[in-house]
């Protein structure tokens, strides 16, 4: 900021007084400088500020405040008396109190230009360095220019900052003039022409060092590709462990081990009808041949019968014979797919982490290895900073992976690919990307378009008024496609055919991963179990060798489960007995101490998965049967479109839904019979006493009401395998399906909105489609007995290994949704509470986020090169096309908190198991972040990264093509996922746009065509998801700590003295689920996410623009308080002394995250403990603290204990007598009194009431 009392960004070229008597001559009413005193730098820097900003910030206030407050018998002139020169200003007054407030803003603006007036020249540069505006131009200028050039530039560059500064500013400055403004203008080319070369000259000698930096940094990147090559041929086919696959791609032999299921079950359906003709007891078929021949000899027309009869019996005999010989050939070639895929996968492995020491660890230097960053532990940074093995690391990086980090992988060039995470989140940009087409079409239909960032103001207007919403028309709609009885209008036949897509194409990849359960995916799945079963037995060969006896028994059990999988036993798995027998040994070697304690663990863990695939099996087996009983779909639906219940609706028309599951029931009636092995399985009544009992009419009856109980009961959630359901005729896609009546039946009970459908269905399917196709198709409990077997291989205790299985489980629950998980009452009611009180306190402490948000674009320039960010800027104001591209941002499934209502995830922690949640509360929490304005400022400056972002990916890549790019620029890429391939086959297929100012356009929905593969275009998607996430802060599953979620887990060894048993899933530990022990993290999703993506961030090197981007933050976080603070009448950042406000804008520049916060709770638990000022008088706690017990507790306990405090103050005023203060403590603590543009009014409401003086401590200063 320059200014014409000294430049705070470059020095004066006159003495102070004379540039003061100059431009001021004649137009300065009143203002007569006094005589010099000393003025220290934070007043300095405080009148800087505040001469360039208050203006503005003033003007801003007075509109809100005084627009609609009027007194039509005010008359201004008389209230001028000593102001008489600032008639032009005062004249607009509307009454005292807004003449009141304009004769101080005057006052203080003196009172500023009197303080810069006595201020060295020295201290009005060093204030300049906070000015976010100005902050701007010096990188611009270039730090590796020489002095010259980068004085030109940045001179250049500062004056036309300071022209729209002073545009912006003269209007609402009462003092200013146009002199004034010209001499700031031509002082800033001067002074910045004068700093600039100064940087430039001292920068470019720092430049050259930092070249010879990353020049060593690309080095090493080129060493470890050139280090690849031997690799690259093992894991690319070229060298093989089976010869016979030498030249066989990966993607052949994957296709080649789906294709041998489907032939398996068709060999093994003829298998079944050949024995059932009795062929597998026919003479061989040479004797058959034999007979055969010597009846043909005879000539004997009699024998003609037995000729023919004969030659079938040979023909069905050798069939048989070869189709058993194909079938053991099939398991045979499984087995030799299963070892290349598996060399390959560990080659591979190897090939990403090539050269490199522990590369899946976060990078290392002082600050990471510190216990200040560890002591905010998280199940992610826990194993990356563990000495698990690199598979292990592994396994973490791809579930819950955000690119938030560097990893020392990514030092060396080295991209392992998206995570589960990531690559499930940028599948929202799907459903999304349909919503919008609906939106259209809607919009053709009833003439309702007017929609800003996603605001739906039309459909707003219908709600108010009764009429049909967009919601509403949707659920209509679709309620007549899925009943099939009415033609469809064209309109609606549009409608369909756009869900139809959405849905065929997740069917088809569901298909692939042998999720859906059809006959095909369940037999591969159940041949695959099998060998678990196997390979798991026979590692128990050891244990039962001790003793012959067992031994025998043990070879009799092999041999049972290899026959089992030759398909040459009807049995399926291991027999209880057989169970029992195996684990019988397993104690007798623990008792007898035959073993080492790690052995005994293991053997232990592998009678334990030998137990759960058992169980897999027999449900396997049993659901392939219902695949081959139910292979058709009944009348009237044809089309996939999963159901969930609409509980609401079930309850206003039980009886007559009841009535319908008669009817269903008794037209397809089923029994429950009892096993063998005791289990219970429904199965179609066919003898006429089993259709008997199953259309009983009591029993009917029983049963549908039993259906009914279970869908409304509230410990299960819609969403849950068990209660949902995905197309009648295709078997559930994780579990077997409990209710099959087909959807037309049930249209009037079940969501038929399908936007909100294909939301919640992208939100339960994708994670688990993800990690199916990340890891192979094996589940979560594969993937974690495999983590034992390589930290048991790695010498690492049975504590280490429960302790790496908890956080790798955790993740997973995190990123596929099932963290809450028990069905106690007790625990579902702590969840309801605690939601509750989070809405409480958000819609109460929140009322002014949106300003908050300010510094958000202070990690845009963290982000990205000054170049781009300035591109983005001018081509957003200016280009049509560069504004339409912000799209890309959202078919990567990115700014859509608007549109999905959770924007208060960036502050607000929230757990619930029901995503439809749509009523009052979720409802009136998306309005609210509506009008304090943290969406739609969220909604803009994720756009304005989306454009940036997809601009610096590509030009990353067309650097790496190039051969022009440098290391920062290959390990940006890198940490992103994108591999130099990637970056080859993107640029060369110049699918991407260009701009006349040299800004990149993905265009990224024409690339399948221009040939680039799905994985690619996907693995980009997830850059700009992740990249604009790790920008625009929100907690991801790798950046909080276990406790936030309301779950903490104790070891078993300590639960059980407590009664607590082991938890079923998590070995070793007993877990305690409770919604309130996550409330005092409430508002820390940001910090939490800042300590990783911003404070680390800067430690490790991940951000490109470090200086620049704090510096801003820090001006940035100024400029939110003070605009905050303006817009009540007391202005408190403004009264606070200049060390609190500097010390509130560092901690409102998000730069120290969740340090800051943890300070300033510290301060204040101190205070209310009667314990020290921790800060010894130098610093204010956020807001007025007394010694009070109840104040630490909520302290501790944030927000939300913090609004029950409130609530209870207020009712125990109205017990006590003390009904207005009462009352106006309860006013305010209410949801929305605190919006920005509600407080004043609010404040002035609760004087009343409570008949109290003003205090401006009490009211102005509140918590959080």
């Amino acid at each position: 900021m320059i200014n014409g009392f000294g430049s705070v960004y470059s020095p004066p070229l006159e003495a102070s007084e004379d540039i003061f008597r100059r431009v001021t001559q004649g137009s300065v009413g009143n203002f007569i400088p006094e005589t010099d005193r000393d003025v220290s730098f934070f007043e300095t820097l405080d009148a800087s500020l505040g001469y360039t900003y208050m203006p503005i910030i003033n003007a801003i206030g007075n509109t809100f405040k005084y627009h609609n407050i009027t007194d039509p018998n005010y008359q201004p002139f008389i209230h001028m008396e000593g102001y008489e020169d600032y008639y032009e200003q005062l004249s607009d007054a509307k009454n005292a109190e807004h003449m009141a407030d304009l004769k101080r803003e005057i006052d203080e603006n003196r009172e500023r230009r009197q303080i810069l007036y006595d201020s060295s020249i020295g201290s009005q540069i060093i204030a300049g360095i906070f000015d976010p505006i100005n902050l701007i131009s010096v990188p611009f200028g270039g730090f590796a220019l020489g002095a010259v050039r980068a004085a030109g530039r940045t001179g250049a560059i500062t004056a036309g900052l300071q022209v729209g500064q002073e545009a912006l500013r003269l209007p609402f400055d009462p003092l200013g003039t146009a002199d004034e403004s010209l001499v700031n203008i031509g002082m800033a080319f001067t002074g910045g022409a004068i700093l600039g070369g100064a940087v430039g000259a001292v920068a470019g000698r720092k430049s050259n060092a930092l070249k010879e930096l990353q020049q060593h940094e690309l080095d090493l990147i080129n060493q470890v590709e050139k280090g690849k090559t031997k690799l690259q041929d093992i894991a690319d086919g070229k060298a093989n462990v089976h010869e016979k696959f030498k030249g066989t791609s990966n993607a052949e032999l994957q296709g080649l081990e789906n294709a041998i299921p489907l032939d398996t079950f068709g060999l093994e359906e003829s298998i079944k009808r050949f024995r059932n003709e009795g062929v597998d007891l026919l003479p061989p078929a040479k004797e058959l041949q034999e007979e055969l021949d010597e009846l043909v000899k005879l000539k004997d027309p009699k024998n003609k019968q037995k000729i023919n009869q004969l030659t079938k019996q040979l023909e069905d005999k050798r069939t048989y014979t070869n189709q058993l010989k194909q079938l053991d050939d099939n398991k045979v070639l499984t087995k030799e797919i299963e070892q290349e895929l598996s060399q390959r996968r560990t080659n591979a492995e190897n090939l990403k982490t090539s050269n490199i020491d522990d590369p899946l660890n976060l990078e290392k230097n002082w600050f990471t290895d510190n216990a200040v960053y560890k002591v905010l532990s998280t199940p992610s940074k826990r194993r990356y900073q563990s000495k698990d093995p690199t598979s292990v690391k592994a396994v973490v990086y791809d579930i819950s992976g955000d690119s938030g980090q560097n990893h020392v992988q990514h030092k060396y060039g080295q991209a392992r690919g998206p995570s589960v995470y990531q690559l499930s989140k940028i599948r929202e940009g799907e459903w999304v990307a349909v919503h919008d087409v609906l939106r259209k079409i809607y919009g053709d239909f009833s003439g309702k378009t007017l929609k800003p960032l996603d605001i739906d103001i039309s459909d707003t207007i219908s709600r108010v008024t009764k009429q049909q919403t967009y919601g509403d028309w949707l659920s209509t709609t679709y309620t007549k496609i899925l009943k099939g009885t009415e033609e469809l209008t064209d309109i609606e036949k549009r409608v369909k055919s756009q869900v139809d897509g959405f849905m065929q194409r997740w069917e088809k990849r569901l298909r692939e991963q042998g999720i859906i359960g059809d006959g095909v995916s369940i037999q591969k799945d159940l041949d695959k179990t099998r060998l678990r079963i196997i390979k798991d037995t026979k590692t128990l060969d050891d244990m039962a060798k001790k003793s012959k006896d067992n031994e025998a028994k043990f070879t009799a059990i092999k041999e049972e489960l290899d026959a089992q999988y030759r398909g040459e036993s009807s049995n399926i798995g291991l027999s209880d007995t057989q169970l029992k027998f195996l684990e019988s040994i397993n104690e007798m070697v623990r008792v007898k101490n035959f073993l080492f304690k790690s052995q005994r663990f293991y053997q232990q863990s592998v009678i334990n998965r030998l137990k759960r695939n058992n169980n897999k099996l027999k449900e396997l087996d049993s659901n392939l049967k219902v695949a081959k009983e139910t292979p058709v779909l009944p009348q009237n639906e044809e089309f996939f479109f999963p159901r969930y219940w609409s509980k609401e609706k079930i309850k206003v028309n039980r009886d007559v839904f009841k009535q319908i599951l008669i009817n269903w029931f008794t037209d397809n009636p089923t029994i429950i019979v009892k096993k063998k092995d005791g289990t219970l399985e429904q199965t179609q009544a066919l003898t006429p006493d089993e259709i008997t009992r199953a259309t009983n009419p009591d029993n009917v009856a029983n049963r549908a009401e039993e259906t009914i109980k279970n869908i409304l009961n509230e410990r299960n959630a819609l969403t849950e395998d068990g209660m949902a359901y995905y197309g009648y005729g295709k078997s559930k896609h994780f579990r077997h399906r409990t209710l099959d009546i087909p959807n037309n039946l049930v249209a009037d009970f079940i969501e038929t909105n399908p936007v909100q459908v294909m939301r919640v269905y992208t939100l339960r399917v994708a994670p688990k489609y993800e990690f199916a196709k990340k890891f192979n198709g094996r589940n979560i409990d594969d993937v974690l007995d495999d983590i034992d077997d390589d930290m048991i291989n790695a010498g690492k205790s049975e504590k280490e290994i429960n302790a790496t299985r908890r956080d790798v489980l955790h993740l997973y629950d995190r990123v596929v949704g099932t963290v809450l998980q028990s069905t106690n009452d007790v625990t579902r009611l702590s969840q309801r509470i605690a939601n509750g009180v989070r809405y409480a306190a958000e819609t109460s402490y929140l009322g002014s986020s949106g300003f908050s948000a300010i510094p958000d674009f202070a990690k845009v320039m963290m982000e990205h090169e000054l170049k781009s960010v300035a591109k983005g800027l001018f081509g957003l104001l200016n280009d049509s096309k560069v504004r339409l591209s912000t799209k890309e941002g959202r078919l990567a499934g990115e700014i859509l908190e608007i549109l999905q209502g959770d924007t208060h995830l960036r502050f607000v922690e929230e757990l619930t198991n029901n995503p439809f949640e749509s009523g009052f509360i979720n409802k009136s929490r998306s309005l609210f972040y509506i009008l304090n304005g943290l969406a739609p400022f969220t909604n803009i400056m994720k756009k304005l990264d989306s454009v940036i972002r997809q601009h610096s990916m590509l030009e990353y890549m067309v650097r790496e093509v190039g051969g022009t790019a440098s290391a920062k620029d290959i390990q940006y890429l890198r940490r992103y996922n994108i591999t130099r391939e990637m970056s080859e086959e993107i640029v060369n297929s110049k699918a991407f746009d260009k701009t006349d100012n040299g800004l990149y356009l993905a265009n990224t929905e024409k690339w399948l065509d221009s040939g680039i593969t799905e994985d690619t275009l996907d693995t980009f998607r997830t850059s700009m998801n992740s990249g604009i996430m790790n920008t625009i802060l929100m907690g991801t599953p790798a950046d909080k700590p276990i406790i936030t979620d309301g779950v903490v887990y104790i070891p078993s060894r300590i639960g059980k003295m407590f009664g607590l048993a082991e938890d079923a899933r998590y070995r070793g530990y007993s877990r305690i689920e409770n919604g309130l022990m996550g409330l005092p993290f409430q508002f820390w999703s940001y910090s939490f996410a800042a300590a990783n993506k911003i404070t680390a961030g800067m430690m490790t090197g991940a951000l490109r623009n470090r200086t620049v981007g704090s510096l801003a933050a820090l001006g940035l976080g100024y400029m939110s308080l003070q605009i905050k603070g303006s817009l009540t009448s007391y202005n408190y950042f403004e009264k606070l002394p200049i060390e609190d406000q500097l010390a509130r804008s560092f901690d409102a520049s998000g730069l120290a995250a969740v340090y800051s916060d943890l300070f300033y709770t510290a301060m204040s638990t101190s205070l209310a403990l009667g314990g020290p000022d921790i800060t010894q008088g130098i610093l204010q706690p956020k807001y007025p603290q007394e010694e009070n017990t109840f104040d630490a507790v909520s302290n501790i306990g944030g927000a939300g204990f913090g609004i029950v405090q409130d609530y209870y103050e207020g009712v125990d005023s109205l017990v006590n007598g003390e009904t207005g203060e009462g009352l106006a403590k309860l006013l305010k603590a209410f949801p929305y009194m605190k919006l920005w543009f509600l407080k004043d009014t609010v404040n002035e409401i609760g004087y009343h009431l409570s008949d109290t003086d003003f205090d401006f401590d009490k009211v102005t200063r509140s918590r959080f």
